[in-house]
């Protein structure tokens, strides 16, 4: 991800959080970010992209902090209870964007709910 990438991203990330998807429009992403709307779909296609973007990005984080966890020869008890620390610190981590990615996912077409779906 380029580093221009990055910044549209935390923007959509912050304007998702405070307006919701559905409300939040690219005009209003342009704005945020100084720039022409047409500018944005040279780094995205669309604005379903960026929640993708957003979702995929928080879901790598929780499973790059769970899966050492739950692979771990620890007793089940203590697999469990460090997988639920390791959860609530992506979440803590990344407040909106774990927000967005379990508030907004129903805003993806079918074949990313179905990949969503089956990565959770």
């Amino acid at each position: 991800m380029s580093p221009r990438q990055a910044a549209i991203l935390a923007a959509a990330t912050e304007l998702f959080s405070r307006k919701g998807y559905a409300s939040a429009s690219m005009r209003d992403l342009a704005d945020e970010l100084a720039i022409r709307p047409a500018s944005l779909y040279s780094h995205y296609r669309s604005k379903e992209d960026m929640l993708w973007a957003i979702a995929q990005r928080c879901a790598d984080d929780f499973f790059a902090a769970v899966e050492p966890v739950a692979a771990s020869a620890a007793h089940s008890a203590a697999r469990l209870q460090a997988m639920l620390e390791a959860h609530v610190a992506v979440v803590l981590r990344h407040r909106q964007a774990a927000a967005i990615f379990f508030r907004e996912w129903k805003h993806l077409d079918e074949p990313r709910r179905a990949i969503y779906a089956r990565r959770i």
